[in-house]
Parts: structure tokens; sequence; C-alpha cells
């Protein structure tokens, strides 16, 4: 948050949800904060967009696919800045994952969801759970949603449509781009169930809205890299 005169309004709003306390398959224990976040939290979301190059963070991958997975990133970002809300996952204070979504009627839309590690290739586990835990939590709270849709891109890295099939969602379509994918209530409250076992969720005491520029920490990049990022 930056105030630039006196009459320039405070625009933060960040709100902080709790902890959630997982183990990776290395069996290291983590901790993952979660943040619900809206276009008021612009600004930070504008820094976060400049911050995050797939590229840098993990190896083994072709040039189309970290193109996609780049562009999955600055979407997510922009859908929360631009066009609704989302939820903000980060591990020591360093964001790892963005999850839009968009009430539409009876279905709640995720227009984009993605992960990328902190260190260097490693990927910070169950980031993406802990995201989709505070969506169905969310979605189950409101009886006008019915389901939560979204659609997996076949070249993503990590193959999201069997992580998606994993958590219960169902294929509803497909083409040669991209499958698209819908989850039930009753199968959202499974998966609510079965996050349980998984994740260890502590409700923040106080969520009151915070300046995450402040309270998160952002690695930062050299301007040509920033140049060739937004060329892109």
């Amino acid at each position: 948050m930056q105030i630039t005169n006196q009459n320039q309004k405070i625009n933060f709003g960040g709100i902080p949800l709790g902890v959630a306390k997982v183990v990776g398959r290395d069996g290291k224990a983590a901790e993952l904060s979660l943040y619900k976040i809206t276009k008021k939290d612009d600004e930070f979301l504008g820094k976060l967009e400049r911050s995050v190059d797939a590229k840098k963070l993990q190896d083994g991958f072709n040039d189309d696919q970290y193109a996609l997975w780049n562009f999955l990133i600055k979407n997510g970002i922009s859908e929360c800045r631009y066009r609704g809300t989302g939820f903000l996952v980060t591990k020591d204070n360093v964001p790892c994952g963005i999850l839009s979504y968009q009430p539409r009627y009876f279905t709640v839309s995720v227009p984009d969801v993605a992960t990328w590690p902190v260190e260097k290739n490693k990927k910070v586990p169950f980031a993406g759970k802990a995201m989709f835990m505070e969506l169905f939590k969310h979605v189950l709270k409101n009886d006008d949603y019915s389901q939560v849709s979204l659609v997996a891109m076949k070249d993503s890295v990590y193959s999201p449509s069997e992580h998606y099939k994993s958590l219960g969602f169902r294929k509803t379509s497909e083409n040669k781009l991209d499958i698209r994918m819908v989850i039930p209530r009753g199968r959202m409250m499974k998966a609510l169930e079965e996050f349980k076992s998984l994740i260890d969720f502590t409700p923040a005491k106080n969520q009151d809205e915070v300046d995450l520029a402040k309270v998160l920490k952002l690695k930062k990049r050299k301007i040509m890299d920033i140049f060739k990022h937004n060329k892109n």
C-alpha cells in the first residue's frame, strides 16, 4: 500500500483465513497461510504478477509449457484484479498459488488456478488442495450454488485434469486444447471430509483486512526479465 497524497484512499483487502498444516511426500511438515483476495488488492497483485516466472523456479519443461504455465499464473492474478475474487496461498510468507473464482447463477466458475515453487525445483505440497478446500467451504455455505466448474488445459504441467479428478471433478466435454469439468455439492462435501486427514486447518482468529504488500514477501526480478515477461 502506498499513499501519494492526502486524498488517495487506502486500498487493501487481503483477508487472513487461517493456517493449513500439511506433510509432504518427503515426510517434511509445512505450514501454508491462506488469504481471500479481491480487486481491492490491485497494487499488490500487480507486483505479484511481475515477480513470478515459472521458468526460473522449476526445471524440466519446454518453452511452450513454461509459456502456458506463466500465462495461467498471470491470468489468475488478472482475474482477481479486474473481475472477481480468489484465494492466495503462501509458504513462509511467500506466495505459491492463486485461485480465482466467479459466481455465475447456480455455478461458481474457476477461470484459473495455478501454483508455483517458492524455492527452485521444490513444489509446495497441498498448495492447490488448500485453495480448493477454501473454495468448497465458501460454495457450500450458499445454497444457491449447485456446482463448481473449471477448464483443465491439456498441455499444462503436472496433468491438472488428473488432479481435478482426484478431488471429485468429472468431465463434461473435451476438445483438442482442454477438458471442461464440474464438481457438484455432494462431491465437494466428500472432498472436504477427505481433506481433514491431509490438511490440519486452523482458522485465523483475526480476519480483518491486511496490507498484503507489507505482510508477504515477493521475489525481485531484474528489469530486463520483467520486460521480456511483459513482451510475451
